[in-house]
């Protein structure tokens, strides 16, 4: 993927998780009370130009999920590949 293709799958990705957000802020839940539902999001883009197994992509996308789970409310993290 070339630069220019990777900030726009970047781009699109971030549109989409951030909609999720949106939503997830609107969400009223009666027996949660005063809490809210909150999302920690991990993503890695995968080109599909070199081979990885699924052990390779979830070992990459792990750490950026636990980055998100780190910070309060809703989180988006890129990590790498």
């Amino acid at each position: 993927m070339m630069c220019s293709e990777m900030y726009l799958a970047k781009a699109w990705n971030m549109a989409i998780i951030h909609r999720l957000f949106y939503h997830l802020e609107s969400l009223e839940i009666p027996e949660l009370g005063d809490r809210k539902v909150t999302a920690s999001v991990g993503v890695v883009l995968f080109t599909g130009k070199k081979a990885a197994s699924f052990d390779e992509l979830y070992a990459a996308v792990d750490p950026a999920m636990y980055t998100s789970k780190k910070k309060s409310g809703n989180s988006l993290t890129f990590g790498s590949l």
